[in-house]
């Protein structure tokens, strides 16, 4: 969902230098794109991993998943910006690029890993606790939806 605008991101610059608006106007849509890919990817992995673990565990995973989120929130910059000073120093055409094919080489190595776990069954009971969870919630769901009947005809 965020790829393509950050991976558009770099063929910004080929635009020719005389047409600074175009070149604005692309990148404000680019990265508009790619923070609300963010935010609809971040929102829907939290939502997975509350679905997916048991309900008395929930406080220590969404402590772990936000640790883990703040620390590459806060890794991610410096790295980037330590790889943005490498490709400065390179005097190769379109050394800016090399940023963005790290962060996709970073990005595929967790997709592997992760089909890895799928495939070698590591992660069997994440839909069963889903459909745990999802039971749970139906059924206070159905009794907070008969008391407010009950009380509503008393």
């Amino acid at each position: 969902l965020t790829a393509i605008p950050v991976l558009s991101i770099p063929l910004i610059s080929y635009i020719p230098p005389n047409h600074v608006a175009l070149q604005m106007v692309l990148l404000a849509m680019c990265l508009g794109a790619k923070n609300v890919g963010s935010s609809v990817c971040f929102t829907s992995a939290l939502i997975l991993l509350n679905m997916s673990s048991p309900i008395g565990q929930l406080g220590a995973v969404n402590g772990a998943g936000q640790a883990m989120a703040s620390l590459v929130r806060a890794l991610g910059p410096a790295t980037g910006g330590i790889l943005w000073g490498i490709s400065l120093s390179i005097a190769i055409p379109s050394h800016q690029t090399i940023v963005f094919i790290f962060g996709s080489g970073c990005f595929v190595v967790v997709a592997l890993i992760y089909n890895t776990m799928v495939t070698l069954g590591d992660i069997p009971e994440t839909s069963t606790n889903m459909k745990a969870n999802v039971e749970i919630v139906e059924i206070k769901f159905n009794q907070m939806l008969k008391n407010k009947i009950a009380r509503g005809l008393n």
